[in-house]
């Protein structure tokens, strides 16, 4: 079941609409929700990662913990030493050479003359890391690398990392000046080539015994090793140590942070593939967060607790990080699931937050209309009845069949001419209270006091559908009128006592078919019955002042065969009055005198 209000579609769209570009623009400029956007993506990386085969074309020659406490210094690296691995590594016909380690600084002149002579001997092409402008380097390291590596091929090193986190989740294959970066250079070496655009990173999955997604081998150890196992690949030398260059991932969570020569060479490996990381295009995010926002709005319309709402919120977004995870599993797609799930709760929020702010407004206007007529259990019941009975703030208009109950004092006028002003309002109001409490325990509810009179009705404002119901008002009506004059009775006695006149009252009585619903405007609104029925009864009650009555009988009530016919003959006395031509009907209507009913 919905809460039907003006407009809960509209506002539901709006709601979406507003959460959703909110989020996608917070997500995407403002840094705090945009690192949380990547932290939530490391982490469907870290939990989708399924083992793979290591590289068959990338090889990592490491230079260890172990390798570097072997030299005379940690810092510039033994150039002899790196001289000798990549004369190895051409030994063992590798199809190109990385070296990714920054020559930067002098060492002695016969180590520095060695390595030159390595990088630029034939075999395998060697591309050689370089800085760009973003590199920290004094200016005595920025000449003495333009100077030892002129002549070289070289590619810049540095890593594309968020300014937030500081992760690295994006290669950019060339700088502001147009050189290409290192990864770059090395495929293009064996003939491949990469494209422009920056892009995202894939990360290689380990194997299932956990060895690394390249295979690495310490540097000291290449002369042993098979030739098969270096030949024709791209052999990448670094530093993988503990203190050095190492830099975070969206790995970090599983595997801690990577050196930048993995890093190096996952990008290299991503370019040789082709590979590269799915996306949704931003208008089809867009619309995709839209549509899951509308649906959590739609979600909140239900008419359930707001605990139970604010559960099945969690619930979609359990299930939109689950569909996230499947897809990045199972399609490598990322979908934007942080704006998704935002966006969601915030539509949620909100539209719960309209929705009893709209719950409020109908009820405060369902007590404002009722609360002086109706009892708290009738109240309650329009409430629960509120999505068929309330449209727009306001009780809709609804056809029904009720008993309509006119009640007016007789000489009232002369009263008011004879008595004090503060005692007849005593007088009349206790009056008046007596018999709005004996309508209201038989069911009916008092509409409004017409002065000394009132307009009651039974049957409304929760319609009646069952022959049985409508049938139970009619006989509720003619009861209460019986209970009025035995009311009458009791207040006349207190009345003479206290030196008060007696009171006298007509009533009409009439069943049928009628329209309910609010009239007025905001300033001043009503509940009240319009319909042939309704004028039926206020001129049967007209008729009563013509008729006699039995001394102890303080109620003349008048009513039709219509409302006998449905309360049942049986147990009523009743006085046939014949078929009465009343004002403004074309036709007549039968009419019977109520008599009190016979008591022991």
């Amino acid at each position: 079941m919905i809460v039907r209000s003006k407009g809960p579609l509209g506002v539901c769209l709006l709601i979406a609409l507003v959460a959703t570009v909110t989020w996608t623009a917070l997500v995407r400029l403002v840094h705090p929700f945009a690192a949380l956007d990547h932290l939530m993506d490391d982490l469907l990386v870290v939990m989708t990662r399924e083992p793979a085969p290591q590289s068959e074309s990338i090889v990592v020659i490491a230079l260890t913990d172990q390798t570097l406490a072997a030299m005379p210094c940690r810092s510039p690296i033994d150039r002899m030493l790196l001289a000798r691995v990549v004369g190895e590594l051409r030994a063992k016909q590798v199809a190109a050479i990385g070296l990714d380690v920054l020559l930067d600084q002098p060492t002695s002149l016969e180590a520095d003359s060695l390595l030159r002579r390595s990088l630029e001997a034939s075999g395998p092409p060697v591309v050689v890391i370089s800085a760009d402008e973003a590199t920290p380097l004094t200016t005595s390291q920025k000449a003495h690398l333009e100077g030892y590596t002129e002549g070289l091929a070289t590619g810049f090193a540095n890593l594309g990392k968020a300014g937030i986190d500081s992760v690295v989740r994006w290669h950019f294959p060339s700088n502001d000046r147009g050189e290409a970066s290192f990864p770059v250079r090395l495929a293009e070496a064996v003939g491949q080539a990469s494209k422009a655009a920056p892009f995202e990173i894939v990360w290689r999955g380990e194997q299932g015994d956990g060895s690394m997604p390249f295979p690495v081998y310490p540097a000291e150890s290449v002369p042993f090793l098979p030739q098969a196992w270096l030949e024709d690949k791209i052999a990448l030398v670094g530093a993988i140590a503990s203190d050095v260059d190492r830099h975070r991932t969206p790995l970090t969570f599983g595997d801690g942070d990577m050196a930048g020569v993995e890093i190096q060479a996952h990008v290299l490996d991503q370019i040789l593939d082709g590979r590269e990381v799915l996306r949704l295009p931003s208008t089809l995010g867009l619309l995709l967060t839209a549509l899951v926002s509308f649906g959590a709005a739609l979600l909140a319309l239900l008419t359930l607790p707001v605990t139970l709402l604010v559960a099945a919120g969690l619930a979609l977004v359990a299930l939109i990080w689950g569909a996230a995870l499947a897809s990045l599993g199972g399609l490598g797609l990322f979908l934007p699931a942080l704006p998704m799930s935002l966006g969601a709760l915030t539509s949620l929020g909100l539209t719960i937050a309209w929705r009893e702010r709209e719950a409020t407004h109908e009820r405060r206007a369902i007590m404002g209309l009722f609360a002086r007529h109706v009892s708290s259990q009738v109240v309650d019941e329009i409430w629960r009845q509120r999505t068929a009975f309330m449209a727009g703030g306001r009780p809709r208009p609804q056809e029904l069949t009720a008993t309509v109950m006119f009640s007016d004092v007789e000489g009232s006028t002369t009263m008011a001419e004879q008595m004090l002003p503060q005692l007849f309002v005593v007088w009349l109001d206790r009056y008046l209270d007596a018999m709005s409490r004996i309508i209201e325990e038989h069911q009916g509810i008092v509409l409004r006091f017409i002065g000394d009179g009132i307009l009651a009705v039974f049957g409304a404002p929760v319609a009646r559908v069952e022959p049985e119901a409508i049938a139970a008002d009619a006989r509720n009506a003619l009861r209460c009128a019986e209970a009025m004059n035995a009311e009458l009775t009791r207040l006349n006695a207190e009345f003479v006592t206290e030196g008060l006149p007696e009171i006298r009252i007509r009533v009409g009585v009439h069943t049928g078919p009628m329209v309910a619903g609010s009239f007025g405007s905001a300033r001043h609104m009503e509940y009240g019955l319009v319909g042939d029925a309704v004028n039926t009864a206020a001129r049967l009650e007209s008729l009563a002042r013509d008729q006699t009555v039995e001394a102890r009988q303080f109620c003349r009530v008048i009513t039709s065969q219509e409302t006998l016919d449905l309360a049942g003959w049986e147990g009523f006395r009743t006085d046939h009055l014949g078929l009465i031509e009343l004002r403004g009907k074309a036709q007549g209507i039968r009419a019977f005198s109520l008599r009190p009913p016979i008591t022991a």
